[in-house]
């Protein structure tokens, strides 16, 4: 089949990282799960990949069971094209107690469900734009809330945050309907991060942000890039 279409495929998904070496001219989007495939043949087949696919613009790429020498690899080999990540990318094994901050410098970060993420990863400096999913307004020392600013502290070229909701966009949706007490705490929190000059992002302007993963890319030079999921 891939040989039949290769000269027009636009966006190609793949069950594992084996690539035909053929060219595929038009291809902007690859989709690869590479969670299984160990380091010798991430080496061999990628970088032939790249070659045949000269106007390829994003990967997104599953990382999940996660093995920590593929990501080394790509974060020695190819760390300007890595632009975004879902906050799970990287899972917890008995083998790899780690996360995706500690492996990836990725400048977006999305779904990320405590704040206590933050805390001993490398790439941390590097964020610049997050996305916060808050499932517990009414208890708001949870989730690593209550040490909010020593974790956001560690964010330095952060810009903007995303706050999202169960129903919504948490700072329309969620917080005028909270109790006056727990709207004090958030609004604290709130205060924070304008004094820190980290602006209050509107609802899937960081989440799922194709465009804004474009600019980053842009900013850095990257032809192509990665997303992390």
């Amino acid at each position: 089949m891939l040989q039949n279409s290769h000269k027009t495929l636009r966006v190609l998904t793949l069950p594992k990282l084996v690539i035909p070496d053929i060219d595929f001219p038009q291809l902007t989007k690859l989709q690869l799960p590479i969670g299984e495939s160990d380091l010798q043949e991430f080496q061999t087949f990628f970088p032939q990949a790249l070659k045949n696919m000269k106007n390829l613009e994003i990967i997104d790429l599953c990382l999940y069971p996660f093995w920590q020498d593929v990501g080394e690899y790509i974060c020695e080999n190819y760390p300007k094209q890595c632009i975004s990540a879902n906050a799970n990318t990287i899972r917890y094994t008995a083998s790899c107690n780690t996360g995706t901050l500690s492996v990836l410098p990725v400048k977006i970060l999305q779904h990320i469900l405590d704040v206590d993420y933050f805390a001993n990863k490398k790439y941390t400096s590097h964020l610049q734009y997050v996305h916060f999913n808050i499932w517990n307004p009414e208890q708001p020392m949870r989730d690593g809330w209550n040490r909010y600013r020593e974790n956001f502290d560690r964010c330095i070229n952060l810009k903007a945050i995303e706050l999202e909701g169960k129903t919504g966009h948490f700072m329309t949706e969620t917080l005028p309907n909270m109790s006056e007490a727990n709207q004090e705490i958030w609004n604290e929190r709130i205060c924070y991060f304008q004094a820190r000059g980290i602006r209050l992002a509107n609802q899937n302007e960081i989440r799922n942000n194709e465009n804004l993963r474009n600019k980053l890319a842009k900013e850095a030079g990257a032809t192509w890039r990665f997303h992390f999921w």
